[in-house]
């Protein structure tokens, strides 16, 4: 017996409604650029987030415009990738839409990198670090630290790479689920501790 939430006619109704179906598009497009599909998937999320905010405003703009920024850098397209995510942490302050400003800061210091603005780069992991921690985001603050802590070991300062990464999967605790950040993590703190 399915519960009282899989009413089919809720579901049917929700599932035709112009806000369900831009969330979708958005993700679709996001995963036809991971399969290679870069300009169709850009196209896709720009239009899917054009029909978002014609039809809620500014709701979720914080995740569609990671999404986007993340395929623009799939793209090369770094510098329009870093105003759109700029812009998007200067609307949230405002619209106090926080829940996503973590990736933001970790997606633009991807992008700082790109520039070799090292500096700019580590500030913005330090940011992301510092907001998934006070709003419990175990999985942006892994994210985070694994960044920050790849920056540190190509500076040669591996100790202090190895304590963040290690002290971030310990917060996870030990029967946090299998997931790709945290083996990407495990690998970092094996190649860190044998070079």
């Amino acid at each position: 017996m399915w519960p009282a939430i899989w009413n089919v006619p809720q579901q049917q109704r929700r599932m035709r409604s112009p806000s369900f179906w831009s969330g979708r598009t958005s993700i679709h497009g996001w995963a036809f650029a991971h399969v290679g599909k870069i300009t169709d998937g850009l196209v896709e999320m720009q239009s899917a987030i054009d029909d978002s905010i014609r039809i809620m405003g500014q709701v979720a703009m914080p995740h569609f415009v990671s999404m986007l920024a993340e395929v623009m850098m799939l793209n090369g397209d770094f510098a329009p990738a870093l105003d759109a995510i700029e812009r998007a942490l200067i609307a949230n302050e405002t619209s106090r839409d926080l829940y996503f400003n973590a990736e933001l800061h970790r997606l633009a210091a991807e992008c700082h990198l790109k520039f070799d603005e090292h500096d700019a780069a580590e500030a913005e992991l330090q940011q992301a670090i510092q907001t998934a921690h006070a709003q419990g985001a175990k999985t942006f603050e892994l994210r985070a630290a694994t960044a920050l802590g790849r920056l540190w070991a190509n500076r040669h300062e591996k100790t202090k790479a190895h304590a963040l990464l290690q002290a971030s999967l310990e917060a996870l605790g030990a029967d946090a689920e299998e997931t790709l950040d945290i083996r990407c993590a495990r690998v970092c703190l094996t190649e860190w501790a044998t070079s």
